[in-house]
């Protein structure tokens, strides 16, 4: 594309702009690429297409108009001023408190994690017990009907505690998961309220 065709085009697309604007940015592109003599393929190709050129200005136009039309008042500039301060100065304190947080809550997870574990580990031990506890009683009940009585219901105690100490740590686990999710949520919630 020669420089007239680049150049018709972007008029083109810069209608919406008023006459001015337009003749100020057509004389600039004209000048950049009057100043790169036999290179104009070049600058073009520098420069991008003229819809990539046309929507780099018509942004410029906006921005440019809308800060002109919104003034803002000297109070709230000094409000923005001094939130920007604040921020700054908080930010060294934000993300250490931050990092606290979480490291809290996931030493409550991995300490409820390991009761959890140790109560199922010795649920299960326990039950494991006194199913082959069950058995054995009967064998010792051929010798000693007493002693096999005492290893049966030693094994059935073991049954029933075993059974416990797994319903204990299913129920651990759903306080405690619940309990930990909430202690996290209200935590984040109350510093971002602040």
């Amino acid at each position: 594309m020669d420089k007239e065709k680049y150049l018709a085009e972007l008029g083109r697309r810069l209608k919406s702009l008023s006459e001015d604007e337009k003749q100020d940015a057509l004389e600039y592109y004209e000048g950049y690429l009057d100043d790169a003599g036999k290179n104009v393929e070049k600058a073009i190709k520098e420069l991008g297409t003229p819809a990539e050129v046309s929507a780099k200005i018509l942004a410029e136009a906006v921005i440019k108009k809308e800060d002109s039309s919104s003034e803002k008042p000297k109070k709230t500039k000094l409000k923005t001023t001094w939130a920007v301060i604040l921020a700054i100065f908080a930010a060294p304190i934000g993300l250490p408190l931050a990092i606290s947080v979480f490291v809290v809550v996931l030493s409550l997870l991995i300490a409820l994690i390991t009761v959890i574990v140790s109560f199922m580990a010795t649920g299960v031990g326990m039950i494991i017990a006194g199913i082959v506890y069950i058995p054995l009683s009967v064998a010792v009940m051929i010798q000693s009907t007493g002693t096999g009585l005492a290893i049966l219901g030693s094994g059935l105690a073991m049954l029933g505690l075993g059974m416990l100490f797994a319903k204990g740590a299913y129920l651990l686990a759903q306080v405690g998961f619940g309990g930990v999710a909430k202690l996290a949520s209200k935590t984040i919630l109350r510093k971002e309220t602040k």
